[in-house]
């Protein structure tokens, strides 16, 4: 199954990030990935996805910044590190969080699936093993850190697709006329999407109804 993600290259070094913008990412925006392109999706909404990913991944910066700043005062006033509310404030606060970052990538996801199912592509999340913690709650943890899109049908190539158009115009004997059936048939030959051979079998049954 062909897939590719959008996400942040090495989001886990991103220690100091401050805007999603300033990311390296797996994908750009303005260049559409083959696979999607393969499927027909349009770029325009390519780009809208795009700037959806950004924004939730903006906002995992924030809420990290804002958890970083209520750590630092902690560390600062070690005297606080002693004091129960403080710290139980802090793990409330940073359990909200998870529980908003979650829900807005599950809102991504939910949305963008929807968009994407017409195209034959499943849209989910992008994980990583990222660090978290510090001393010795330092741990492993597996984060959402973008999408992960799934090619899980693949839509008919241009041949094919022309192969289809000849074949719904060779069986129509009645549409159109005899110079614009001939017409069809003398420019998908031109454009190289059927062979001599058809070309030939297309004219030869069109000229044989006249």
């Amino acid at each position: 199954m062909t897939s590719f993600e959008l996400k942040p290259n090495m989001w886990g070094h991103y220690h100091d990030i401050k805007s999603a913008h300033d990311m390296s990412w797996s994908q750009q925006r303005d260049h559409m990935p083959p696979q999607l392109t393969q499927q027909g999706v349009p770029l325009s909404l390519w780009q809208a996805t795009y700037d959806k990913v950004l924004t939730v991944t903006q906002n995992d910066i924030d809420l990290m910044m804002d958890f970083k700043k209520d750590f630092n005062k902690i560390m600062f006033f070690p005297c606080l590190m002693f004091c129960c509310c403080p710290l139980g404030r802090l793990k409330l606060k940073i359990e909200a969080h998870n529980k908003e970052r979650i829900q807005n990538w599950d809102d991504l996801v939910f949305s963008e699936s929807k968009k994407y199912r017409e195209y034959g592509i499943q849209v989910s999340f992008a994980k990583e093993f990222i660090t978290r913690g510090v001393g010795s709650q330092r741990h492993l943890s597996t984060e959402i850190v973008g999408l992960l899109f799934q090619i899980v049908l693949v839509a008919p190539s241009r041949t094919s697709q022309a192969t289809m158009t000849f074949k719904d115009n060779n069986a129509a004997d009645d549409n159109g006329t005899i110079t614009e059936r001939l017409k069809k048939f003398e420019q998908l030959y031109k454009d190289g999407l059927i062979t001599k051979d058809e070309y030939n079998a297309g004219r030869d049954k069109v000229l044989q109804s006249i």
